[in-house]
């Protein structure tokens, strides 16, 4: 999670036409190992806000699943213009299937993880490679703006 927020700063600071128009919204599972990491994550996604927002733009949002309902939860999933799942565990295969399911009309880009192996792949990513992470996320931006959305089921 800490190396998708770090990607996501990367992806600002190169492209800086899509700084305010942009926003990360991370879900974080509550577990006892996430709950060691959040102070990391906090940082970080605290520090890509201060260097890019303003009053009126936060870049970077961190929401933990016990803080939204599920109804409020699939309401993000249909809003979003793209889904990075950066997981190095299986347990992120139904997130990626819900994604779908909501996106049904849009089709926006789902964009995954090398070790997540799905049934349909629209681009794989290290997830530790910060510069390709970032570059990443500008191809399924641009992929959204330009309406070529490659996407099967």
């Amino acid at each position: 999670m800490r190396h998708k927020v770090i990607a996501f700063e990367e992806f600002l600071e190169r492209h800086p036409e899509f700084q305010g128009q942009v926003v990360l919204i991370q879900v974080a599972l509550s577990t006892t190992q996430q709950n060691q990491l959040q102070a990391s994550i906090t940082d970080v996604i605290s520090h890509v806000n201060s260097r890019f927002g303003s009053l009126t733009y936060q870049p970077a949002v961190l929401l933990h699943t016990q803080d939204i309902t599920f109804s409020m939860y699939l309401g993000l999933l249909t809003a979003a213009d793209a889904f990075i799942v950066t997981s190095l565990r299986e347990g992120m295969a139904l997130r990626t299937h819900e994604f779908v399911e909501c996106q049904h009309q849009r089709k926006r880009p789902l964009l995954l993880s090398e070790v997540c192996l799905p049934q349909c792949l629209v681009a794989t990513l290290d997830s530790h490679d910060i510069c390709v992470l970032a570059a990443i996320v500008v191809h399924g931006i641009l992929l959204v703006q330009r309406l070529q959305v490659v996407y099967c089921y």
